[in-house]
């Protein structure tokens, strides 16, 4: 997964997008963009932001409302909505199955080293398998 940084404040989710799909930011950008508002993009937007760059199906998992660092995460890539507890927004990062992609960062990290694993997980959106 090539990571890619998002370019305001509320595109965390398009970034994410990009990163998942294999796409170019503009791509997702252009995909998203009727979806945006100023919270940023809603798990519904997100799926459908997806489900057209991808051309499969994507779905919200059951989230578990504890910590990064205590969830168990899938081998898979997936997108992850995280938050600290004093914030009412979330915030969009990829996760390729061994490493955290937080488009807000310039680097990737493993869990354990992550600086928002004490963040909690609100959703996670992972891809339809057959």
């Amino acid at each position: 997964m090539r990571h890619i940084r998002q370019r305001g404040v509320i595109d965390c989710g398009v970034a994410a997008a990009a990163m998942l799909a294999g796409v170019s930011y503009a791509e997702a950008a252009r995909v998203a963009n009727r979806l945006l508002h100023e919270a940023g993009m809603g798990c519904a937007s997100f799926i459908e932001v997806m489900e057209a760059l991808t051309g499969s199906a994507w779905r919200i998992a059951r989230p578990f409302k504890r910590p990064l660092a205590e969830h168990r995460l899938p081998a898979a890539p997936v997108a992850i909505v995280i938050r600290p507890d004093y914030r009412d927004y979330g915030h969009w990062i990829a996760f390729d199955g061994s490493r955290i992609f937080d488009p807000d960062i310039t680097r990737t990290y493993p869990v354990a080293t992550y600086p928002k694993r004490h963040w909690k997980v609100i959703r996670t959106v992972v891809q339809c398998t057959a």
